[in-house]
This record gives C-alpha cells, structure tokens and sequence, in this order.
C-alpha cells in the first residue's frame, strides 16, 4: 500500500512538474491575472512571453475570435535542448481593425475621409473587404499605380492625397463602415523577433492583415525555426529575415502578399515544403548572403529576383496563371539549381551552367516532389482559405 501512494506521488509530482513547463493563453476565456495554467490561462500573449524561459511551450488556445495583438521576443532565449516554443495551435493572429466611426468623416456618395499621422505608409497601406484586401494597384516592392483622384472612386475603393493628408474611402453598397477592415499601425509585423535571440520554435500559427511582414526577424537572432505557418494577406513581405538572422523555415504557405519570401543584408535561410499563391507583387525577393530551398512550389503570378549570395534550390516549381511572362532574374552568379521547371517565365541573365528546365526539355523533370510538398503542408492549405 505504501509503495502504491509512493509510486501515486511520483507520477503526482512529475505531472505538475510536467505541466509547470507550459503556459497557455486563451484571447476568449483567459484572464492577465491568472497563473498561465490550462485551467487558469492567461489572456494576452505579451503576459504569455514574460513567463518564458529555456524548456517552456507557450500554447495558444485556438478560438473563432482572432488575436489581435502580435508575438513580440527580443533579447529571449532558449538552448539547444531547451527551445523556447510557441504553438499557436493554429491560431489567427489578425492585425486588423474595424474602421471606426470616430475616425471617419462622412463625405457624400458613401465616401469616408480620415485624417492620417505623417508618416502614414501609403505604399503598404489597404482595405479589407469580405476578408479579401484592395490595395488599389500599390504594392511596396513594384512600381505603384498613381492614387486615384477622388471623383474617380468606384465602390469598395480608396485613395490617398499626400497634400491634404487625407485618405478615402468609398462603401460598397450594403456595406457599413464597419464592415470593413484595415490594418493597424501597431503591431507592424505577425510576428516578430529581434536582438539578440536564439533557440526559438515558432509553430502551427497563421498571421494575417498586418501592415508590414508576417514574419519578421531582425538583429542576430540564430537558431530560430519556423514550422507550419502560414502568412497571408499582410502589407509587405511573408516572411522576411535582417541583419545576421539564422532561421530555418519548414512548412510555410504564403497567400496573397505583395512578397511571399524577401531576406535581407546577411541573413541565412533555410528553407522546406513551401507553397506560394496569389502574390500580389514579387513572389522571391532574396537579398541576403545565403538561402536553401527544397520543395518550392510557386503557383502565382509575379517575378522572381535571385540578387545577392549563394542559392541553393533543389526540387521547385514555378507556373502562373497569367498571359504576361514573369521575369525570372538573375544578379548573383552563385547560383545551384537541382530539378527546377520554370513553366512560361522570361529568363534574365541566366547563369551559362545553370540547368533549368522548361516546356522543351520537361520531361526529364521529376515532379514527384510536388504531391509531396502539397501532403506536407495540407493541413495548412485548408487553414489558410
């Protein structure tokens, strides 16, 4: 009898000890004074980040109400054995908001007018219309469309005048203000992580409508891995690395970005099982010292500019539905290319050894990967619609 309470005890001990490793946030039920448990989680992810420490599982209850705030870490750290980890569980973190009436002025012809600060970003700024975002023709990494002057707005538009400071919107019929969305100034990005930070696994997690990147990672962040993410709809970039960033990406859908992937000064990516869709600009923008690729489907229009560092891109798809060719471009020369079909692209300044194949030598191209590829992020594609 004593060694059944004794061994009762143990196991007692080892489940609480268990369970103090994770923290749980819940947008709906939970409560920033509660001590993080599942039964008692707290509400807000930023009080979920103060409690993380090397070893520890931030959870993220999974609710029909999106969280709207960001992920925020600078300056954390985990260890090789001990990441720190965040599971969003599939949640949707929203930059969004709901334009509000005291903000908007009425104007005739179901048109709105909000006065904006100074350093309003009117080349990543748009409107959310039935879940689905006008940007008018501007993007931040193209060439923008002239804002539209203000008797030319037709339902479900916006405009902007740099002069007066002023932006426009026009409802659609049967829409109230309300109704529809824009992307808040703060946070910028879905998630972000800065300083000096490593050892860190953000997983299962979809971020949408932020004004700036999904992803952003700055500083010297090393060791940071992303896995099943998805990134749709925001103002610039999918995902985006800075500085000496060292990131692996697994499993990343990007739907309906101005960029799907754009890394910058000497950041080292990573990457696996990535699927990119309806890219409103640039679909590869890689500016950094070093990327890897393996499985890479692009289903978009948008070009593709391999500029700075060493590429390495084994098994990719690239096919769009447009009539207009897409440029695929390159600037750097260090480029490795293994089983890589680039279907109607216009090809600059193709590397001479650089194999890669197109409607005329198709069939030696082994596109088996891509039932593969699509398996791996499956669950992730039912998500991101």
């Amino acid at each position: 009898m004593k060694k059944i309470l004794l061994q009762s005890l143990l196991i007692l001990v080892f489940c609480i000890s268990l369970n103090a490793q994770n923290i749980y946030v819940d947008n709906i039920k939970g409560h920033d004074s509660n001590n993080g448990s599942k039964q008692a989680p707290f509400k807000t992810i930023k009080r979920g980040i103060k409690e993380l420490h090397p070893g520890k599982i931030l959870f993220l209850t999974p609710n029909l109400k999106p969280y709207s705030e960001a992920v925020k870490i600078k300056n954390i750290k985990g260890t090789s054995s001990k990441p720190i980890i965040i599971d969003g569980c599939m949640s949707v973190l929203s930059g969004a908001q709901s334009l509000n009436h005291n903000s908007w002025q009425p104007l005739k012809d179901s048109i709105y007018k909000k006065k904006i600060k100074k350093r309003f970003k009117s080349k990543r700024y748009f409107i959310i219309i039935d879940k689905k975002p006008q940007r008018m023709g501007i993007h931040y990494k193209l060439r923008r469309l002239p804002f539209k002057k203000l008797e030319e707005l037709k339902a479900g538009e916006w405009t902007f005048n740099k002069k007066k400071n002023n932006l426009y919107v026009k409802l659609p019929v049967n829409k109230k203000l309300s109704d529809i969305s824009e992307p808040k100034d703060n946070p910028h990005s879905g998630v972000m992580i800065s300083g000096n930070s490593s050892h860190i696994i953000i997983r299962n997690m979809i971020v949408e409508n932020f004004i700036n990147d999904g992803y952003n990672i700055h500083g010297t962040c090393k060791n940071i891995l992303f896995q099943n993410i998805v990134a749709r709809n925001c103002g610039d970039d999918g995902i985006s690395a800075h500085g000496t960033c060292d990131i692996k990406v697994k499993n990343f859908i990007s739907v309906g970005n101005p960029s799907a992937i754009c890394h910058v000064d000497k950041a080292i990516a990573k990457h696996e099982n990535i699927l990119i869709t309806n890219t409103a600009g640039v679909n590869l923008l890689l500016l950094n010292s070093k990327n890897s690729f393996t499985n890479l489907i692009i289903k978009s229009s948008g070009d593709l500019d391999f500029i700075n560092g060493e590429i390495i891109l084994k098994n990719a798809l690239f096919e769009h539905p447009g009539k207009e060719k897409p440029l695929l471009k390159f600037k750097t020369r260090n480029v490795s290319f293994q089983n890589v079909f680039a279907k109607s692209y216009c090809i600059k300044n193709k590397p001479s050894s650089l194999i890669l194949f197109s409607e005329q030598n198709v069939k030696k191209f082994n596109n088996r990967f891509v039932s593969r590829t699509l398996n791996a992020v499956s669950f992730l594609s039912k998500q991101s619609k």
